[in-house]
């Protein structure tokens, strides 16, 4: 059984997945972090520079990621073709140590419900937060709200992929707030049948 959780730019995901792994005492699985090994391939590189020409690499070969992000957030065509790609690696790495794991992970996926694969076996958590905090959050990884919109633009509207979601967290509120919504969804899925 995966719990997986995806949500909104900036709702603070990977802390809710973290709080999450530690009530349940399940490991947890990033699909950032698989992207991100993806990347330090030879083969992703070849992809990259086959796709966009060798101007997305750096002079050592890997990839330049500020390159790659112009270029997909700002075509959708090319972001369907690199999701495309990506997608698939991700969800069977992801499928590889959930089943590695045993009876129960968290699992960080952001695009979960755009990778259009979400299992039998799987339940979602989406976690937002009101546009002015997520901003704020994004504002210290050096966006601007043009920037926030731009990407937020690429996903499935957030009221979509909420309705789409087993729980819904909203995290616009203190950490005192987000661990107490954490602890009803672990006791909930805890006593449920999986």
């Amino acid at each position: 059984m995966v719990l997986a959780v995806t949500g909104e730019v900036g709702a603070g995901k990977s802390t809710a997945a973290k709080l999450l792994a530690a009530a349940l005492g399940a490991p947890l699985i990033d699909a950032d972090a698989i992207v991100a090994s993806l990347w330090k391939t030879g083969a992703m590189a070849d992809l990259a520079s086959g796709r966009w020409g060798v101007g997305v690499l750096n002079d050592d070969g890997t990839v330049r990621h500020a390159e790659v992000a112009a270029r997909i957030f700002t075509d959708k065509a090319e972001y369907a073709w690199l999701m495309s790609v990506i997608h698939p690696l991700v969800m069977g790495e992801i499928d590889r140590r959930a089943e590695e794991a045993g009876a129960l992970c968290v699992a960080e996926i952001p695009l979960l419900f755009e990778s259009g694969r979400r299992r039998g076996n799987m339940r979602a958590v989406f976690v937002m937060a009101p546009r002015c905090v997520r901003l704020a959050r994004c504002t210290e990884r050096g966006w601007d709200e043009e920037e926030l919109t731009r990407r937020e633009g690429f996903f499935l509207p957030a009221r979509e992929r909420a309705a789409m979601s087993d729980y819904v967290i909203d995290n616009g509120g203190s950490l005192d707030a987000l661990n107490e919504a954490v602890r009803k969804i672990s006791l909930d899925f805890s006593g449920s049948e999986c």
